[in-house]
């Protein structure tokens, strides 16, 4: 085993001496959301809360914020039958993104070496833990990005916020509009993916949400390379089924929070808590799911068989605090799983990893 990756199998001291990043939240109060909310509103809930009973699901839905969006545009779900297309090229991809890690690796030995404790350590326990969450062991930054059905973009994006905390020992607050500016609006539904947004991050990279907010594009865009970047990316899994659990349970101790595809149903979008052990996956479904998250943890005494914690991106006024329980194999979570890590802020890569970098154009 190299070095880097006994530090790695080792990442939260970091979490343990570093301040805690953004605020904690205060618990939702769902019965002033519900008493806040419409008649409509309130008559999609309490169907749901009947579906769940005769179900006999474990868990709880409320008025979150999808519920509220939803009711204002009159819409029916949220997510809806919005269908990634199956991942191509995954082996091309893991080539490039393996080639880059190894030498943003050996780039941070040589660091190490020259500057021993300054880079972040966490520590965290093997893959054959019962239970794990980076949530805790990187105290959650608590940056939430504006509510968008783009969760190709957005789920990339605090995925590399995740990272970039785990790599760099603090939190940043990136913009998900430059990758957002990729594809013209009406284009998204058929031709966005996760691929596609990893692929601009380590390219390009993107900005600070305060230099160019999301959700607000401008002609002025920012110039390229952008400040917040990608090191390195790739498949743990290509979209056809989920990897096996000990698979991911690798990877999120190797790599850091997981960018995840799944189904998410009407239920997924109003859940306040609780196991989701809804196990939805529609009849018509085509590609890898239709929403992405980002993998967090895992608790194998949770639920019959055990349970992923996730975290959502529609904000902290959606199930625990933005989080959910999920069962392993349930909703088809994971069958498009993608790491990333984050440029590192300490030391700049050799010459030979922006060779093979511009050499990747048109391989990922």
């Amino acid at each position: 085993m190299s070095t880097h990756t006994a530090r790695l199998m080792l990442l939260a001291a970091l979490c343990l001496s570093c301040a805690t990043i953004g605020r904690a939240s205060l618990p939702v109060d769902w019965k002033k959301r519900e008493h806040d909310s419409t008649d409509t509103a309130r008559k999609h809930v309490n169907d749901l809360r009947e579906d769940v009973r005769r179900h006999k699901w474990h868990f709880d839905v409320n008025h979150t914020t999808v519920v509220e969006h939803n009711d204002r545009r009159k819409v029916r779900e949220f997510v809806g039958d919005r269908y990634y297309y199956q991942v191509r090229n995954v082996e091309r991809v893991n080539e490039v993104g393996q080639r880059l890690w190894r030498i943003n690796n050996q780039a941070r030995e040589v660091f190490i070496k020259e500057h021993p404790n300054v880079l972040p350590v966490v520590k965290h326990p093997g893959p054959m833990a019962t239970e794990f969450d980076w949530s805790k062991a990187l105290k959650d930054p608590e940056i939430h990005h504006p509510l968008s059905r783009e969760s190709w973009a957005t789920a990339a994006v605090e995925a590399l916020e995740w990272n970039y905390l785990l790599r760099n020992g603090k939190s940043v607050h990136a913009s998900v509009q430059p990758v957002l500016d990729l594809v013209p609006e009406k284009e998204q539904k058929e031709h966005a993916s996760v691929g596609l947004a990893l692929t601009e991050l380590l390219h390009t990279g993107t900005a600070p949400e305060d230099q160019y907010p999301t959700g607000k594009p401008r002609a002025e865009k920012p110039k390229g390379p952008l400040p917040i970047r990608a090191a390195a990316w790739g498949y743990v899994s290509g979209g056809e089924r989920p990897p096996t659990v000990e698979a991911l349970k690798k990877a999120l101790l190797q790599h850091g929070p997981l960018v995840a595809s799944m189904y998410a149903s009407r239920h997924f979008e109003a859940y306040s808590g609780g196991l989701y052990d809804e196990n939805y996956s529609p009849k018509d479904a085509k590609g890898p799911g239709n929403h992405y998250v980002i993998l967090v943890g895992w608790d194998d005494k949770k639920g019959e068989k055990g349970a992923w914690r996730i975290r959502n991106c529609w904000g902290n006024e959606w199930g625990e605090n933005g989080y959910a329980w999920i069962p392993y194999g349930a909703n088809h979570l994971g069958a498009e799983t993608a790491w990333v890590e984050a440029a590192s802020t300490h030391y700049k890569l050799p010459e030979v990893y922006n060779k093979a970098l511009a050499e990747s154009k048109g391989k990922d």
